[in-house]
């Protein structure tokens, strides 16, 4: 066998490597031609090269452990569940937000079921959440209602970094009360996980298992926390039947505050269908989704349950009012918690880009909107293999 041949390998009119990333002259000539050269697609060599090293270009046949479920678990253990259940339960007592939970998982369920039903029936095998829309809606009417679906990925992206900024800010100053710094700082990161975005999210595809491991060790860390510090400056006076009875109800019987404490949470469950998102990267979507996405769905209540629980036993109504961070500060150690709650955002936050930029691409593919067309580039350029082009 010749030695250019266990080289290189031909592919159309391209010389590519046995990698896939295209084959081009070494040292300076070959520094030159990286950026230089087209590729055969029409596009530039280093455009190439980045899209194949950075960019899902074949289904990656994940399951449903693998695939469905740390993506589902990553987006629904979230800054929320960390930073604001301890003001939902003084807000709406133990009780009522028990029940909040519960709607919640509720609605979600709800449309999930109906979302399964659409893939189980469909004879197009199902791409994403546009798709499921297409199929049931009709392309005109399903690029109006995956506009609306495509920004709430948008605030939802807003809500993450947002958190991120806000635990960034209050490790630094010990205090979330520099609004601008919040704001700063999360603008900072908005445009940083963009930016990985447009160079490309294999690697963090490819690493959910260890975002979920490094939350389950947050939750972890929070939990025997919890059980076993007191804290009497910020009211964590450990798990009591007392304390537990004082934060039962609601201290002032409000619907308004229920009402309020329900919106908080509610955008908690908006990457409930990202399974759906990753469909085509899947081996068997019809039995992975259902799945994967209820067993997250129910063990982010669990865990969930058990933050209202611990919260409401251990810490003092007002401190859970005023003190954001309490979440942080009941924790061990924590380090593994801090690590959570920025790796959640940080997932989601990204996860919730990439989405809302793939409905739309396919919006722009499909339909006639004015001004979207001119996306169609995107399709050609960042799509996978298994997901916009089929």
């Amino acid at each position: 066998m010749e030695t250019g041949k266990s080289l290189a390998v031909e592919s159309g009119a391209a010389t590519v490597t046995p990698h896939g990333s295209p084959a081009r002259p070494s040292g300076l000539e070959g520094l030159k031609s990286h950026f230089t050269e087209k590729d055969p697609e029409g596009g530039p060599r280093w455009f190439a090269f980045w899209k194949h090293n950075f960019c899902i270009r074949e289904n990656a046949n994940f399951g449903t452990w693998d695939g469905v479920f740390p993506t589902c678990l990553a987006h629904l253990l979230n800054v929320i569940v960390f930073l604001r259940t301890g003001f939902i339960v003084a807000k709406a007592g133990v009780l009522l937000s028990f029940t909040i939970s519960i709607i919640c998982v509720l609605f979600a369920s709800v449309t999930i079921l109906s979302a399964v039903g659409i893939l189980r029936r469909s004879s197009v095998e199902c791409r994403d959440v546009y798709h499921i829309l297409s199929v049931t809606l009709g392309t005109r009417t399903a690029s109006a209602v995956g506009l609306v679906y495509a920004f709430t990925h948008v605030a939802s992206s807003a809500l993450h970094v947002l958190g991120m900024g806000e635990l960034i800010v209050g490790i630094y100053y010990d205090t979330v009360d520099h609004d601008w710094a919040v704001r700063a700082v999360a603008s900072g990161c908005l445009l940083l996980l963009t930016a990985l975005n447009v160079v490309g999210i294999k690697w963090i595809i490819r690493a959910q298992y260890i975002i979920v491991i490094l939350i389950a060790l947050g939750v972890g860390d929070f939990f025997v926390g919890a059980l076993f510090r007191k804290i009497p400056e910020f009211g964590v006076e450990g798990p009591s039947s007392w304390q537990l009875q004082e934060n039962l109800y609601q201290s002032t019987p409000s619907w308004r505050d229920y009402f309020q404490s329900l919106g908080i949470f509610f955008p908690s469950t908006v990457g409930v269908l990202v399974g759906f998102n990753i469909a085509a990267d899947l081996r068997d979507p019809h039995r992975s989704i259902p799945k994967g996405t209820f067993a997250a769905l129910f063990c982010s209540m669990g865990v969930h349950f058990l933050f209202i629980l611990l919260l409401g036993a251990s810490v003092i109504r007002s401190y859970l009012l005023e003190h954001p961070h309490t979440v942080v500060r009941m924790a061990a150690i924590q380090v593994f918690i801090i690590l959570a709650i920025f790796v959640s955002s940080f997932a989601s936050g990204m996860g919730a880009i990439f989405n809302a930029s793939r409905i739309l691409a396919r919006i722009a593919k499909e339909t006639s909107i004015p001004g979207l067309r001119k996306l169609d580039w995107v399709v050609s350029r960042w799509s996978t293999a298994g997901s916009l082009n089929n």
